[in-house]
């Protein structure tokens, strides 16, 4: 938490700040055709930050570090892997974590 203090009597703005570094996914399911995923990180309703995509790969290595700015609201943080296919791309997998 980062707290910036005005002189002569303003107001104090608290900011929040969320990091969070997104590794890897683990055993996933092989797919003959070959698949490419991605990690989206969803603070409430919205969609902070989505990963590079990674080819073929079982345990893909996304290795990327995350800066968001949090509001009073959230109470949730997920973390939704999917699998991009050519129409629509498919959840494979997903993680939360409650304020």
């Amino acid at each position: 938490v980062k707290v910036t203090e005005k002189m002569e009597n303003e107001a104090v703005k608290i900011e929040e700040t969320l990091r969070v570094k997104i590794g890897e996914a683990k055993d996933l399911q092989f797919s003959p055709t070959g698949k490419e995923t991605y990690c989206k990180l969803d603070l409430g309703h919205r969609v902070s930050h989505k990963t590079c995509t990674i080819d073929r790969h079982c345990n893909p290595f996304y290795n990327e570090d995350i800066h968001c700015d949090v509001t009073d609201k959230l109470r949730f943080v997920s973390f939704i892997v999917f699998e991009r296919t050519q129409k629509v791309d498919r959840v494979i997998g997903k993680a939360s974590l409650r304020k």
